[in-house]
C-alpha cells in the first residue's frame, strides 16, 4: 500500500520486451522514469538458462538443444524465460522507449557497471528518482544467483524448513523479520549452488548472432559496447 513513499516502482524484464508494454505505459504513466541494465545478450541467455535449471523448470540439459526449441516453444506460448535469444535483442526494445518518452526519463546501465561497482550505480539510481542518494543498502548477499544445485538434500532442506508450512518456519516467520529470513535463505540457496559459464564457442556463435543489434545499440544508447562483441 502506497502512503507517503517519495518513489515507487516495479521491476519487469517484460516491460522492456513486450511491444504494448510502451503505449499502455504512455497512455497511464506518461511522466515515468524507467531504469535498464543490460547484460550482454549472449551470457543473459545463459544465465537465464541456468537460472531455470537451478529451479527445475529447464527439462533440457544441454544449452545448445535448448536453444534450437526455441522458436517452437516461443509458437507454444511458452514463458518470456524461455525467449533466450529473443530477449537479447536490445535495440529495438530500448528504441520504442526512446521514441515515446524524454530521454531524460530513461536511465540505461550496464550489467558490466553495476558488477564493478554496485554501490555507485545504485546511487546514481538514486539521484536520478530524487530521493537520498547517500542512503547504501545492504548489499552483501546476491540475489537469484544460477547455477547447478550441488547437493540435493540442502535444497529439499531449505525448502522444507522456509517455504512449506512447518512448525520451525511457523516461528521463524513470528521471531526473525521477513528481511533476516530473505538473507538467511538466499545465502544457505546461493552456497549450495555451483557455477557454470557458457562455453567460449557458443558464446562467440551467440554473439556473431547479437553482433549488429549491439553495434545499434552502441549508437542508440551512446556507451561503448565493443567488450560484447569479443
Amino acid at each position: 500500500k502506497v502512503t507517503t513513499e517519495k518513489a515507487i516502482g516495479e521491476a519487469a524484464t517484460t516491460s522492456l520486451y513486450l511491444p504494448q508494454s510502451v503505449g499502455r505505459i504512455k497512455k497511464y504513466i506518461s511522466n515515468a522514469k524507467f531504469i535498464a541494465i543490460l547484460r550482454q545478450p549472449a551470457e543473459r541467455a545463459y544465465s537465464s538458462y541456468m537460472h531455470l535449471i537451478r529451479d527445475h523448470r529447464e527439462p533440457v540439459k544441454d544449452f545448445r538443444e535448448a536453444l534450437k526449441l526455441e522458436d517452437r516453444r516461443i509458437a507454444d506460448h511458452w514463458g518470456f524465460m524461455w525467449h533466450y535469444t529473443s530477449m537479447g535483442f536490445y535495440y529495438e526494445q530500448i528504441k520504442r522507449f526512446y521514441d515515446n518518452f524524454d530521454r531524460e526519463q530513461i536511465r540505461i546501465y550496464l550489467h558490466d557497471e553495476f558488477a564493478e561497482n554496485p554501490l555507485y550505480v545504485i546511487q546514481d539510481i538514486f539521484t536520478f528518482l530524487e530521493v537520498d542518494p547517500t542512503f547504501e543498502p545492504y548489499m552483501q548477499v546476491k540475489a537469484n544467483v544460477s547455477g547447478i544445485q550441488k547437493s540435493k538434500l540442502v535444497e529439499m532442506v531449505t525448502r522444507t524448513l522456509f517455504e512449506k508450512p512447518n512448525p520451525l518456519r511457523y516461528v521463524a516467520r513470528r521471531t526473525i523479520s521477513q528481511e533476516q529470513r530473505w538473507r538467511m535463505t538466499t545465502m544457505i540457496q546461493n552456497s549450495n549452488l555451483k557455477r557454470q559459464t557458457l562455453s567460449p564457442t557458443l558464446h562467440h556463435e551467440l554473439t556473431e548472432l547479437f553482433r549488429e543489434d549491439i553495434i545499434k545499440l552502441q549508437d542508440l544508447i551512446d556507451k561503448d559496447l565493443t567488450h560484447w562483441l569479443t
